[in-house]
């Protein structure tokens, strides 16, 4: 097996937590909303909520004080337009109304961590709260040594974090070219979107860990439908029967040539999608300065990488303001892994 976890961008176990400890070392503290409770405004300016059914008083971070103003539609710009010693006159006044009153009987959990200090707010709060490391731990369980590191991890959102878990599961279709079976898992612990973990394939064809990001399937959680540790367990097998199949179909891509004609079966792949004109020129230069040797793709294998590098390696996609097409020729690449024949006539995948 090759040696995944030395590739540059690889994070243990310790690195994925750390970046998650702000929230994951926060304690739960639900508060039945009511009569009982009060916003009210310290010495210091930040805002603090009490009660009869709260232990200790909970001081509202910053964002956690804007989640609860718009909660209750305040606008994020006018919430921001108010000085901190005119909160007690004008903002908390409509939260103790609203959440005294209108919002009475629902739920708020707080994350709070040692200082008290509320770091995250979940309003109906009515599930189940599983940490981060929780998951982490359940999938490494599920795996046991099957996990060679965490490829990727994001915050997409507050509370909403991306994890992707490489395994030693490793498939060359062809010569020098490995592949890994990957999992991603979308956990928010604000209860949506739903806990979700999908297939997808890791490539160790550049340092970088270049990969296929279309998912091979996806799975997702209901808030109580079924135990953690009993969903965990269906989608890593679901994953891993996924990832299988997806390498027969690579392995077919092999066997489809493209016979000389690399820019109009590109173009054809390409414009039937939908890729934008420059997003296309990407594809080309790459095929022209990219390739090894020069070396021009033999099969639609080949094609498939080509549009897999560039989604992973472009400059144009990568710059931020085109973030929204990355993954676009990835998806391209995924349909292609499903067909079957090329047309001689008019280069066009069949199947």
């Amino acid at each position: 097996m090759s040696n995944v976890s030395e590739l540059a961008g690889i994070l243990t176990r310790e690195q994925v937590l750390e970046k998650t400890r702000r929230y994951d070392n926060a304690q739960p503290v639900e508060v039945n909303l009511g009569e009982k409770i009060n916003f009210d405004v310290d010495e210091d300016g930040v805002v603090v909520l009490s009660g009869a059914n709260i232990h200790d008083p909970i001081h509202l971070g910053e964002d956690v004080f804007r989640t609860l103003t718009s909660n209750v539609g305040l606008s994020p710009a006018y919430v921001k337009k108010i000085p901190v010693d005119r909160r007690n006159d004008l903002l908390i006044p409509a939260m103790n109304y609203f959440y005294q009153e209108r919002l009475s009987g629902n739920v708020l959990r707080f994350l709070t961590n040692e200082d008290k200090e509320a770091v995250l707010v979940i309003p109906n709060a009515d599930f189940e709260h599983v940490r981060v490391s929780d998951v982490i731990t359940g999938v490494e369980k599920q795996l046991g040594d099957q996990i060679v590191g965490y490829h990727k991890f994001n915050m997409s959102a507050p509370g909403v974090f991306e994890i992707s878990v490489v395994t030693p599961n490793e498939i060359q279709v062809v010569d020098r070219d490995p592949l890994n079976e990957g999992m991603r898992i979308t956990h928010s612990l604000m209860g949506t979107p739903a806990t979700s973990l999908s297939a997808y394939v890791f490539r160790q064809i550049c340092s970088n860990g270049a990969t296929s990001e279309e998912r091979l399937g996806s799975w997702g959680r209901r808030r109580a439908a079924e135990p953690f540790g009993v969903w965990l367990q269906k989608s890593v097998k679901n994953a891993g029967e996924a990832f299988k199949r997806e390498m027969d179909k690579l392995r077919k891509l092999t066997t489809i040539p493209v016979n000389n004609q690399t820019r109009k079966v590109l173009e054809a792949v390409m414009t039937n999608s939908g890729v934008s004109d420059t997003l296309q020129k990407e594809v080309y230069a790459e095929v022209v300065e990219g390739i090894p040797n020069n070396q021009e793709p033999q099969n639609m294998y080949d094609i498939y990488n080509v549009l897999t590098r560039v989604d992973t390696h472009s400059e144009y996609l990568n710059d931020p303001k085109n973030w929204r097409l990355r993954g676009c020729l990835d998806k391209v690449a995924a349909h292609l892994a499903s067909k079957s024949e090329l047309c001689p006539v008019c280069f066009n995948v069949l199947g």
